[in-house]
């Protein structure tokens, strides 16, 4: 059976609070994560990859997370191991095109960066309404013009 490799923070793990430590797992699932990996089982072997795996302490705080969580997996491992296909916030996917992939490496944004430039223009665009409201805007006076 193929493996799907998945990485674990910003992936499954929502990582809202960033690291802290290998064994320190603080934050939620990603809406629709146990889901999509209980989909993927029934074709792939799952098996998550991370970098907290490379300490007994980090693979079974993730082992820990995962089963609190109701997620199952096949493995977790913090080597890059053969696999059909990687699932990862951090990737560039390689065409067979250095001259687009250094393009891709220029202009990477993760989908954090994207939502927080998303949020960032929705408070400017709140701002520049409320300078428009009904009541912050004087009647013409018709005699100066």
């Amino acid at each position: 059976m193929k493996v799907i490799c998945i990485d674990f923070d910003a992936t499954i793990n929502s990582y809202k609070s960033g690291w802290t430590s290998e064994s320190d797992i603080p934050d939620s699932p990603i809406d629709g994560a146990q889901d999509a990996i209980a989909r993927l089982r029934r074709n792939f072997r799952v098996v998550v990859f991370s970098t907290r795996a490379r300490t007994v302490e980090g693979k079974n705080a993730v082992r820990s997370w995962l089963a609190k969580n109701g997620i199952e997996v096949d493995g977790i491992t913090a080597i890059k191991i053969p696999a059909f296909a990687y699932v990862d916030d951090r990737a560039i996917n390689f065409n067979g095109n250095w001259t687009e992939a250094m393009r891709a490496i220029q202009n990477f944004e993760t989908y954090q960066d994207v939502e927080a430039r998303s949020r960032e223009l929705e408070v400017h665009k709140d701002e520049i309404d409320g300078l428009f409201d009904k009541g912050n805007i004087e009647p013409v006076n018709m005699d100066l013009i």
